[in-house]
């Protein structure tokens, strides 16, 4: 180790994690520790400070997040080249103008990572290719440009197009199970847009914002540059753990939740939707209740959105069409209760108030003629074929060293593998077989979940996948076979 952790007194009631977490940045911060110097495994810093490996473990998920470190699988883990922004207060100053003062938003997000769930090895998770109505789009664009006078006469609305907002509403209802009038849907310009402004209304620096662990780490990232802190809130098969939120005490000021998909394919169930809207009333908390996925749900069918049975105006719907249409449309919505919606047309009246008319008039069409819905019906269809070839092929090659949810959205499968394979086996094993494979660990906070992994299957193809996974499995067991004898 080439620094000594100065760690709090023993009398100290800040937990032991944090307490590592800000040696290792004050020792990053003074340059005791340079950018991609190596820092001490799991294990070798637990003995050294004789603490758990978990309490480590979750240090260093904390300081991964927050962009000063970053572990390369086989490797290990290095000082992350993004923490020399958090070090712009310290360079030498320029020689004419004095030196650069930033503000506490820029400093963190010098140390902010890009949003680490767009892998590519699962196809940034967009749509396959061949997938997207791209000649019926090109149709719609061409028509929607010929109407010069539609076009021009438009007079720009905080909340965007309305035709496109009345379509958004059927669409909503059938298959997100969001309930909505279009006086309630804001049209964003891109799909974070949203969530920054819903940030920008509702936290102050040092607000908590409780989050799923495992979570997806773009949306933690918005919440941090905003000064907000997080608090990782467990998931079992039901969703996030209410019975926790109530445990831990915080005042929690917004909880961000993804019903219908968390990373490993959970869905929440009714009862916990009912808990979870229940402690949100009780404690004056903002649930943001993100929708992505709605569409492509396999085994059951969809509960209720939170957002329509929200009695309290406590919810706030965010989505997008990253799944769907990416990247012929970018943009996004929100769906905001009757008592935000005065003061959210107010911010969009200074930001993101102008989203190009052309491809809102273009999306209301696709959506009000029914293309939308025919494309995502054709879609859905060919997904679930393919999401079935890669169950048949994986459980005829491990059988019951493997663990597949019966149910579960999106275009990725999570699968556990048996603990005798080593997470390292995994993942090379599947790289060398082109296996589009990602641990879950990505996106945990606390529990790390080591031998569970996401498995893209929208962009395989059915009458492949045998013969692939049949490669990895092959691979995996060599790899097995020749970490036994080391």
């Amino acid at each position: 180790m080439p620094f000594n952790l100065q760690l709090s007194s023993q009398e100290s009631t800040e937990p032991l994690y944090r307490q590592i977490t800000k040696a290792i940045q004050e020792a990053i911060l003074s340059r005791r520790l340079n950018v991609g110097e190596r820092l001490p495994s799991v294990r070798e810093l637990s003995e050294l400070l004789n603490v758990s490996r978990a309490t480590v473990s979750r240090s260093y998920e904390d300081l991964v997040s927050q962009g000063f470190i970053e572990t390369i699988t086989g490797s290990g883990t290095f000082v992350c080249h993004k923490a020399a922004a958090a070090s712009l207060n310290k360079m030498h100053k320029p020689t004419v103008s004095a030196e650069l003062r930033l503000s506490q938003f820029a400093q963190r997000l010098g140390l902010a990572q890009v949003r680490s769930e767009l892998f590519k090895a699962l196809h940034y998770s967009a749509p396959a290719q061949h997938e997207l109505p791209l000649t019926r789009w090109h149709e719609l664009l061409n028509r929607c440009t010929r109407d010069q006078e539609a076009i021009f006469s438009y007079v720009s609305d905080e909340f965007g197009y309305l035709p496109l907002r009345e379509a958004l509403c059927g669409y909503l209802s059938r298959f997100a199970m969001v309930q909505c009038s279009p006086q309630n849907i804001a049209v964003t310009s891109s799909t974070e847009t949203g969530l920054d402004g819903v940030c920008r209304l509702l936290l102050d620096e040092g607000d908590i914002v409780a989050v799923e662990d495992p979570g997806f780490t773009g949306a933690r990232a918005t919440f941090m540059l905003h000064g907000a802190q997080i608090l990782a809130i467990p998931v079992d098969e039901e969703g996030i753990s209410v019975s926790i939120l109530r445990e831990r005490g915080e005042q929690v000021k917004v909880v961000y939740v993804t019903p219908v998909h968390d990373p490993t394919g959970i869905v929440m169930s009714m009862d916990r939707r009912k808990e979870l809207l229940a402690w949100a009333k009780e404690t004056n908390a903002i649930i943001v209740e993100d929708g992505f996925d709605s569409e492509f749900h396999f085994g059951a069918k969809p509960h209720s959105s939170l957002f329509s049975m929200d009695k309290y105006g406590i919810v706030v719907y965010r989505s997008n069409f990253w799944r769907t249409l990416f990247p012929m449309v970018r943009m996004g919505f929100m769906v905001i209760p009757d008592r935000l919606v005065a003061l959210v047309r107010k911010l969009r009246s200074f930001v993101d108030r102008d989203v190009p008319v052309l491809e809102q008039r273009a999306l209301a069409d696709l959506i009000a003629e029914g293309h939308f819905e025919r494309h995502i019906k054709r879609s859905k269809a060919v997904y679930a074929k393919r999401r079935a070839a890669l169950i048949h092929a994986l459980t005829r090659e491990f059988g019951k060293e493997i663990q597949i949810p019966t149910v579960s959205p999106g275009m990725n499968l999570c699968v556990t593998f048996s603990s005798r394979f080593s997470p390292q086996a995994i993942e090379t094993s599947a790289r060398q077989a082109d296996l589009g494979l990602v641990g879950t660990t990505q996106h945990c906070i606390e529990e790390i979940r080591p031998n569970e992994f996401l498995i893209d299957f929208a962009h395989g193809q059915e009458e492949a996948f045998e013969a692939q996974v049949a490669h990895f499995a092959r691979l995996l067991a060599d790899a097995t076979s020749e970490e036994a004898q080391i």
